[in-house]
């Protein structure tokens, strides 16, 4: 995370994804870690990620860019019996920096579905979302997704978001930018595969901006065939000079 905040170019249009546990203390979200060794609460910040600190750590490296955090991690404390708390999945950090957007997969108190297939409901829908709306901007986009997690749980579970994104960003071109060239026939809108440059980090550019992503997890999909096949949403062309 630190190799990827660093390698990011000036201006830059960042995402970070993580799906997998996570869970809410007084003062802040922690992401755990796959084949974790936690047993107590006091073990959080030495063997978990923090999400201020990540939120800082991509807004020092990305001041004047645009930062976007998608967490599925709504899920109840991995502590168990050794934690007891009233706190279900994590909690708004209410005091974002600026050029920031966080949307969880659930709202405070509530814990994520893990849905039907291969995806957690939020992510599911998620996926749908970057699909077919790739120019909406993401308060819209993840407003759609929110919509939609809800009529699929019947209201036990409500994506929210914070938002302080001064600009426009979506998953693909935003329909607003301006178009220089003459409009040809586009084929539909399919998840990039996954690959990786020689740094290991993965960039697309988009009208002009240099998109950094970075994930923690799969976005999964299923084939025409129905058969369900692992899509990581890298995007990948070599960072600009």
């Amino acid at each position: 995370m630190r190799a990827f905040a660093r390698s990011l170019p000036e201006n830059a249009n960042a995402l970070f994804y993580f799906a997998g546990h996570g869970m809410a203390t007084e003062n802040d979200n922690y992401l755990i870690p796959i084949k974790h060794n936690l047993e107590f609460l006091e073990q959080l910040p030495d063997r978990a990620v923090s999400l201020k600190s990540t939120v800082n750590l991509f807004k020092n490296a990305n001041p004047e860019g645009i930062n976007v955090v998608l967490l599925d991690a709504c899920r109840d404390s991995p502590l168990g019996r050794s934690y007891r708390s009233n706190r279900r999945g994590l909690q708004k950090l209410d005091d974002i920096p600026r050029g920031v957007f966080i949307g969880y997969a659930a709202d405070q108190g509530q814990v994520a579905k893990d849905g039907v297939g291969r995806n957690g409901t939020y992510t599911a829908e998620l996926l749908q979302v970057m699909r077919e709306k790739p120019s909406v901007i993401i308060e819209v986009a993840h407003k759609e997704v929110a919509n939609r997690v809800f009529d699929k749980t019947e209201g036990r579970q409500f994506p929210v978001s914070e938002n302080k994104v001064y600009g426009d960003w979506c998953f693909g071109e935003c329909a607003n930018q301006t178009v220089t060239t003459t409009p040809v026939a586009q084929p539909p809108v399919a998840l990039p595969e996954a690959r990786k440059d020689s740094s290991g980090l993965n960039w697309k550019m988009i009208g002009g901006v240099a998109l950094g992503a970075l994930i923690v997890g799969s976005l999964m999909q299923d084939d025409d065939s129905g058969s369900p096949e692992s899509s990581n949403f890298q995007l990948i062309v070599e960072p600009p000079q």
